[in-house]
């Protein structure tokens, strides 16, 4: 992975499959697996939507900050999942660049709505889904651009054919 740090961070939209794909990836590459929603949950002892509903969007993206420089400073590689919002601030996109490898799951609107349909676990779907995540990717997809080092399709159902088109990437690359 070059100059840059020793992990592996996926970033997209929200109900891409981050964090399934993530799981599989660090499996597969003998690596630790960090789920950033997963590790806020923890932290804050409550769910995301809680989070949400209790303390709002900002509250909830300054632990995502914190939790994401915390596992980024890690000498121990990881996948990385993020949430789909991680991209707002430019602190947590510089981390990103400077200490991994950034990976953008990209699939379109239709696949991602059939995949979350009406998972009330994703506070910024609420109501109007699809009216929601298309202004959502239209906000967010330059940034994940931004700091994509590759752009892989997750269009598809199998989790494993997109790891494998990373783990190809990524040995292509020398790294893994």
């Amino acid at each position: 992975m070059g100059s840059r740090g020793p992990h592996i961070v996926l970033v997209g939209l929200s109900g891409v499959g981050k964090s399934t794909i993530g799981r599989e990836l660090a499996a597969e590459l003998g690596m630790s697996f960090a789920d950033l929603d997963e590790l806020i949950e923890q932290r804050v002892g409550a769910t995301i939507v809680d989070i949400f509903d209790s303390y709002g969007e900002a509250m909830f993206r300054e632990h995502e900050a914190r939790v994401l420089a915390e596992v980024l400073a890690r000498d121990e590689p990881a996948v990385v999942s993020t949430g789909g919002g991680v991209v707002l601030r430019e602190e947590n996109r510089r981390i990103m660049v400077e200490r991994g490898t950034t990976i953008w799951l990209d699939a379109d609107l239709d696949a991602i709505l059939q995949r979350v349909g009406e998972d009330k676990s994703r506070p910024l779907l609420a109501g109007d889904a699809a009216a929601a995540l298309g202004r959502l990717a239209r906000e967010r997809e330059p940034l994940y651009r931004e700091v994509a080092d590759l752009t892989v399709s997750a269009v598809c159902n199998d989790p494993s054919q997109v790891v494998r088109q990373i783990t190809s990437h990524l040995q292509g690359k020398g790294a893994g």
